[in-house]
């Protein structure tokens, strides 16, 4: 009922775990944004995925004990190749150079133009 009015589902943290409402969610014609709060796990996020795979993810470099980059590659390890931006307030050289080696789609640097975000975003969803 709700993805006939809504424009965008989401599905928090508290509902990775339930596998009927994600692929209910992932049937719909509309986009999903899966958050993956503090209290979920980088494991949840991964069984997420796989049943509503992500069209884009836009991962900050530095996310505390674990970097967008080692999000990334364990994604990409699990089998699921999605179009990345990456941002960061930390860039320098072998940062940029480690985002293109992924195949980043987008590099943008804190503070960025939201102009700049939509833009990558939609290249993403492009690709």
């Amino acid at each position: 009922l709700v993805g006939k009015y809504a424009d965008v589902l989401q599905v928090g943290a508290r509902n990775m775990q339930n596998f009927n409402l994600l692929t209910a969610v992932g049937e719909q014609p509309k986009p999903v944004l899966l958050k993956r709060g503090m209290s979920a796990t980088l494991e949840e996020f991964l069984l997420a995925a796989k049943v509503v795979p992500p069209r884009c993810l836009v991962l900050d470099i530095h996310l505390g004990r674990l970097s967008g980059f080692d999000l990334h590659d364990r994604l990409t390890a699990a089998g699921l190749t999605i179009p990345t931006i990456f941002i960061t307030a930390h860039d320098d050289a072998p940062t940029r150079e480690r985002a293109r080696r992924a195949g980043a789609v987008g590099y943008l640097r804190k503070p960025f133009d939201d102009d700049a975000l939509i833009a990558s975003v939609e290249r993403a969803l492009s690709t």
